[in-house]
């Protein structure tokens, strides 16, 4: 219940993660892209990000 030696506790794990479980990050989360109602054909670019394809992109009414 003592909130010091659980922070204490914690940082031990943390530390024994630090030096004795070493890990490469294979996979990060994806970027979150957002465009306004009525953009069209965008896609979104695994490399690039959100422009990938902009000169294929169109708009309801000429305004995105």
């Amino acid at each position: 219940m003592d909130a010091g030696v659980r922070q204490n506790i914690f940082d031990q794990i943390h530390q024994i993660y630090l030096t004795d479980l070493p890990f490469i990050t294979l996979f990060s989360s994806t970027d979150i892209f957002i465009v306004h109602k009525g953009t069209h054909n965008y896609q979104i670019s695994p490399i690039e990000g959100g422009t990938s394809n902009i000169w294929q992109w169109w708009c309801d009414g000429g305004k995105c």
